[in-house]
Order: C-alpha cells, then structure tokens, then sequence
C-alpha cells in the first residue's frame, strides 16, 4: 500500500530528508539517514557513559525558608518544587487540615513529605500572631486565596514589613475574585478533549493546577532575586507577584495549533498515533525522518498497514521491539 500522508508536511521540521542516502567511506554500499541517525546516537551514548559523573542535584535554596498558606494542588506543588531545590517549607494548616488530605492521600503524602506543617487558626489574634512569627523566619511566602481573604488575613502589611517574596496564586489575573477551579480553567479554554461526537471528557491530567504551580516556583525564584536586590540597595517592602492558573491554561493552549483534528500532530500522521494491540494500545510516535524510516522499513507506512501490524502482538512485545529497533513506541497505561 502506499502511503496515506504527504513527507512534505514534516520536512521543514528537520534537517535531514527523508530516506537520503550518503556514500560509505571507502566506496561501499550507500548508506541511509536512518542508519547514519542510529550508528551516531550509539556511538554518542557509548561516549556519554564512559566515565560520565553522576548528575548533583540543584539545591541553590539551601537557607532559604518558605512560608506557605496555600492548600489543594498548585501552592503545594511549587513549594514540593522549591523544597526539591533545597528550600525548608513550612506549611499552615486550619484547624480542618487541607482538603487534599481527604481526597488523596498519595497526593497529600507526596507534597508533605519533608514539610514542616503548623496548624494555626488565622481567624483569631492568637494565629495571626502566630503566623507573624513564622513569617519572620521566611524570605518567601506562596498563598492561594483570593486578594480579600487575603487582605482579611493582614497579609499585604505583614508580608511589605517582612519584605517577603510574595507569590500569590490567583484564579483569574483580570477577575481574582470570581471562582473557579482547574475544570473550568481547561474548559474556558480548548485543552478538555471533546472526544468526536462524545460529550465532552473530564481532563486526566490538572493542568491548570501543575502548570500553576510549576510557575509558581519560577516566579518564587525570581521574586526572591528582586528582594534581595532590593534589601542590599536598602529598599524594604514586600515583592509580589501573581500567578494565574487560567493564564498557564492559556499559554498551554497555544499547542493545540498541533493537535486539533486536522493538525499535524491531530491524527493525521501514521507515524503519530494511537494504534490498538492485543491487549490494549500502544502510541508510536515515529516523527524524526530516521525514526520514521526505520518504522516504514520494519512495520509499514500507511495507518491500515500500522494497525493491522499492531493489533498482531500484546503490549510487552511492542515494549521489547521499540528497544530493541531504537523506536518511540510505548503502551498506554
């Protein structure tokens, strides 16, 4: 069968063409991209191995300490981040505890692990006292309320008399105070899959709430830099910065250019998809010229050819096939 996709489509993509052969030194057989593509890369990674030092982990937080107000998803997966860089997080809780603590524990364990929780009851004197003092031992405070709890809370005076790097994670930047969650986030802006003429599906993954809080982290970085500028050139004063979960949906939604129906990473690509095996699904993702001729060569170049060829064999035979022919093929899990 011939193939059911135009090369022309991916070529701009890479530097190499498709299935162009180079002489062998010496006057041998022609040898293709893809060989030359495959010898390369062992040859690199022999030479990577020998000798290579283990890779030390980034702690430039060392010293730092972190107070944070913000429970559920996105403030605990940056200060897990900013932890991760060496940072002591200290974490306040309401007397009620997180609500993450209710919904998953493995969610709630993994971003607790090696963090310093207090419970404080910030509705009474006695608590704010109390996060007073614990905010005289931070450079970095990260909360995820809107601006008039926060302003309830006292947190804009402490945080300009502390000279904190304050990172607030906010809902919306144009309208912090309107509710929402990461549902609506993705829903507002074209990253929930509508999954053909089925309604639409509830997202797998948080995005809104992972790249929040991965932002988070940046923006604590950077904010930290600023107040220590500042303190050094004697200016006092909070730094503060917000971080809006719909925003980082937004900015994720640019890549949607790639993956709608009629885009080239939408299905439209053989060597890009999902294909049924005998016992489930695998996603082969062949796109670079040398991996897509090694995938024509061993298993065919149309989707029917892919498919028929896929569904042949269980998921573990895929798994040992794509390392043995150094090829993107994986189950789905």
């Amino acid at each position: 069968m011939g193939k059911t996709h135009d090369d022309g489509r991916l070529a701009g993509l890479f530097a190499a063409p498709v299935g162009q052969a180079v002489a062998r030194a010496g006057g041998g057989p022609a040898v293709t991209a893809a060989e030359t593509a495959a010898e390369t890369t062992a040859a690199e990674r022999g030479a990577a191995n020998d000798g290579a030092a283990a890779p030390v982990p980034l702690r430039p937080l060392e010293g730092v300490t972190v107070l944070s107000l913000a429970p559920n998803l996105p403030g605990p997966w940056a200060a897990w981040r900013l932890r991760q860089w060496g940072a002591h997080v200290i974490k306040v809780e309401s007397p009620g505890g997180d609500m993450m603590s209710r919904m998953s524990t493995l969610i709630y364990e993994r971003f607790s692990a090696e963090v310093e929780i207090v419970e404080v009851n910030l509705k009474n004197k006695t608590g704010r006292a109390q996060l007073a003092k614990l905010a005289d031992q931070a450079e970095i405070l990260v909360t995820s309320m809107r601006p008039s709890a926060a302003e309830r809370l006292g947190l804009p005076e402490l945080a300009d008399r502390m000279s904190l790097a304050w990172v607030e994670v906010v809902g919306s930047e144009e309208d912090p105070e309107d509710p929402g969650h990461d549902l609506t986030y993705q829903a507002a802006n074209g990253t929930i899959a509508a999954g053909g003429p089925e309604a639409p599906r509830l997202p797998a993954v948080l995005l809104a709430d992972v790249m929040g809080g991965e932002r988070a982290a940046g923006q604590a970085l950077a904010a930290l830099l600023q107040r220590r500028a500042n303190v050094a050139g004697g200016h006092g004063g909070a730094v503060r910065v917000k971080v809006s979960l719909e925003q980082a949906v937004r900015d994720a939604a640019v890549t949607t250019d790639l993956t709608h129906a009629e885009a080239i990473l939408g299905g439209t690509l053989p060597e890009y998809g999902i294909y049924r095996c005998a016992d489930g699904y695998v996603a082969l993702a062949a796109l670079e010229p040398h991996f897509r001729e090694r995938m024509e060569t061993l298993l065919g170049t149309s989707a029917e050819e892919l498919a028929a060829v896929f569904a042949e064999q269980p998921a573990e035979h895929w798994v040992t096939f794509a390392k043995e022919h150094d090829l993107p093929i994986v189950p789905v899990t």
